[in-house]
């Protein structure tokens, strides 16, 4: 029952270090690293990671990348900034620093499948660190910290999926182009079976345990068991157990806000309090001073391309790109510590790099996390936004989720909007609005919700039409509606989705009542004029 201490004195002196962490403003992780160095065969050699601590160190990654996948990683986030210059800068500081790492590593005689699992995971960058750490100095909620947050959070999700395919082909290199085709076969299988689980059964078995269930955290524990039964499925599927939970969380995010907001509580307090912790120390456990017998300059280079190749590669992607301000968001997204190091112990613990590599790296992640926030806040201070950058397409539902929290609706929306008959004709629209830039809500003569109109229906129907052609023919019926109690996040979600630039706020009892509107300009302007935790 050794394993009992163990497990006691890793949670005890993690959350310790914790506080101490957050009382300097730095990363947990920082604290729960150096923990387990402490604790751990480098340090005073009073926790060894045996197989019960290497069973509660893999459920600590299952769950870290599960919560990745939900609270951080979202499609429609992408589909936001895609084909934006942010998102053409995100790919290319993604290659440079994996082309960069690559050919590093290749030179020093590794071989090439090690060398680009390895690049790859060089690549990534933390998103959760980098929100805290921009959070912690006041940016989350300036434009300068929106733009970081969204290219670190485009580089969080194609350098995972770079780094799946990495560990695929290094674990099975015979027929590379035949175990790619099947990786990219069971990816998608995977995830659109746990699509189907996010839609249908997963709210259909919580309603049930509502409604009729008298046992305690009866979701929890069945949300628990899916987790790993998907874990089990994707490594049997040819992928990553942790990439599997990682899809499994992608798919559930879209889930309404009462059931999100029920599935973060008790998932962050299961894994927050104490497996991602034990997940971190053990990283800790696992770090060897054998690693001083490296050559001096690979030793240097890893640390040098997890920090300063990082920088580099980011920098010139942001000049190439013109993307304003990239001496700041080059340095913040440095940031490193969370979902890297967990991918780093993942080609450990299947056999791709050695415990003096896995050392070095730990090290390298260390420099950054102490270095980054200090360099980002000095070159922040030091550079001004363009004043007409546009950063309103930006604005994604896991950045206002981390910005804003449970702001909701009725918090944001405004009760005076434009709205018109739909017994008028296009033509005296057209003479009543010539600018036509907004939404118009359509309204029946009790002022009940109809419809909407804007350009884009009205250029459907000839000019030599508008005189004879009413409103009410060419307004949009299928119009997406929200509640005043709907977290922005979700609202903001619909907009992207159903490319709305405005959404109206109903009335619970009569969804036809209008109460106010909500407009991305709107949201614009209140993340912009308040401070973080507001």
């Amino acid at each position: 029952m050794i394993y009992l201490l163990y497990l006691a004195l890793m949670v005890l002196f993690a959350k310790l270090s914790e506080e101490v962490c957050v009382r300097i403003k730095q990363p947990s992780i920082l604290g729960y690293i150096l923990t387990g160095i402490v604790l751990g065969p480098a340090g005073l050699s009073i926790v060894v990671p045996e197989d019960t601590i290497r069973l509660f160190i893999d459920l600590g990654v299952v769950f870290l990348f599960f919560l990745i996948g939900f609270e951080e990683i979202e499609v429609s986030s992408l589909i936001a900034v895609f084909r934006r210059r942010l998102f053409y800068a995100a790919v290319l500081a993604l290659s440079f620093s994996a082309v960069l790492s690559y050919a590093f590593l290749v030179h020093f005689g590794f071989p090439e499948l090690t060398a680009f699992a390895m690049a790859s995971v060089f690549s990534v960058t933390s998103l959760g660190v980098l929100a805290k750490v921009l959070c912690d100095l006041g940016y989350l909620k300036e434009p300068l910290g929106l733009m970081t947050f969204t290219v670190g959070a485009i580089i969080e999700f194609l350098s995972l999926l770079l780094v799946s395919i990495a560990i695929r082909i290094s674990t099975a290199p015979e027929n590379l182009a035949s175990d790619l085709i099947l990786l990219i076969i069971s990816i998608i299988s995977y995830f659109a079976v746990a699509i189907v689980f996010g839609i249908y059964l997963v709210p259909g078995v919580i309603s049930l345990l509502r409604k009729y269930g008298r046992a305690k955290e009866t979701s929890l524990g069945i949300l628990i068991g899916l987790i790993l039964l998907f874990v089990v499925t994707a490594e049997n599927s040819g992928l990553h157990g942790s990439i599997g939970a990682l899809l499994l969380g992608v798919a559930l995010s879209p889930l309404s806000k009462e059931l999100h907001s029920e599935i973060t509580r008790g998932m962050e307090g299961l894994a927050y309090g104490f497996f991602v912790p034990i997940f971190f120390v053990g990283i800790g456990l696992y770090f060897e001073t054998s690693f001083l017998s490296l050559p001096f300059w690979l030793i240097a280079g890893i640390i040098f391309l997890n920090t300063g190749g990082k920088f580099i590669s980011v920098l010139a992607a942001a000049k190439i790109t013109r993307i304003p301000a990239a001496m700041p968001i080059s340095l913040g997204l440095m940031s490193k510590g969370a979902v890297d190091i967990a991918l780093m112990l993942t080609l450990f613990t299947l056999g791709i790099v050695q415990g003096e590599i896995m050392s070095v790296y730990t090290l390298s992640v260390l420099i950054a996390i102490a270095a980054f926030p200090t360099l980002f806040k000095f070159a922040a201070r030091r550079t001004a936004m363009p004043i007409a950058y546009d950063t309103s397409y930006m604005l994604t539902p896991a950045y206002l989720r981390t910005a804003l929290g449970k702001v909701v609706a009725k918090d944001l929306m405004i009760p005076i909007f434009n709205a018109i008959s739909g017994d008028i004709t296009i033509s005296q629209l057209v003479k009543d609005h010539p600018d036509m830039r907004e939404n118009y809500l359509v309204m029946d003569e009790k002022a009940r919700l109809l419809g909407s109109v804007s350009l884009r229906e009205i250029r459907r129907v000839p000019e030599e039409l508008w005189e004879s052609t009413k409103v009410a023919e060419v307004m949009r019926k299928d119009l997406e509606t929200v509640l005043e109690d709907e977290e922005i996040s979700g609202i903001v979600e619909k907009m992207i989705v159903w490319n709305e630039p405005l959404i109206p706020v109903v009335d619970k009892k009569d969804p036809r009542l209008v109460i106010g509107v909500i407009s991305r300009d709107q949201i614009n302007s209140v993340v912009f004029g308040s401070r973080c935790g507001a």
